[in-house]
């Protein structure tokens, strides 16, 4: 329907100039015209977590999920509010579809270690983090991150080399 994706379209496009109220409006619109188009589901879900409306963001990344199961970005927000609303354990399972699906994403692979972290599984964390590193040498969260979790484990020989590794990037990064 052209008239959803117009609407999908401008209420995206709100979404990123900060204008919720019209993006709701339109993303609405575009949901309506077309209750199966996952993609406005999904902005309307950007659009409600830059808000932070949880449970509608939440709603939205749901339905957009369930037309759409391999939609990594819905997976991806889907997870991210699921933790931000507390169910941690429920997001676990949606980072590890999200990396299955991308595995090149290094913020899935550092949110599904602090998930795990957040879990108490510290040691399952390790690997996510160092993925996430791997993949952007320059993740500076990643680096926190996987120090913290060596730290509880109480390797702190291994997070004093990740934490010196961090400085000397970032001290040398701002020197240009």
């Amino acid at each position: 329907n052209k008239q959803s994706d117009a609407h999908n379209l401008l209420g995206a496009v709100y979404v990123v100039t900060k204008n919720f109220k019209l993006a709701e409006k339109h993303l609405l619109k575009a949901t309506k015209y077309a209750n199966h188009y996952a993609p406005a589901h999904y902005n309307l879900g950007k659009a409600y977590l830059d808000q932070h409306k949880h449970h509608l963001a939440l709603a939205a990344f749901v339905k957009a999920v369930k037309l759409d199961p391999d939609y990594a970005d819905a997976l991806f927000l889907l997870a991210n509010t699921r933790v931000a609303l507390g169910a941690v354990a429920q997001a676990k399972p949606l980072f590890e579809r999200v990396i299955s699906l991308t595995p090149n994403n290094y913020e899935a692979h550092s949110n599904l270690g602090s998930a795990l972290h957040e879990l108490g599984h510290h040691e399952s964390a390790i690997p996510h983090f160092r993925n996430a590193i791997a993949l952007k040498s320059d993740f500076e969260l990643a680096y926190r991150n996987l120090g913290y979790a060596l730290i509880k484990l109480e390797r702190h020989e291994e997070a004093l080399e990740v934490y010196q590794t961090c400085l000397k990037i970032f001290t040398s990064a701002r020197l240009y």
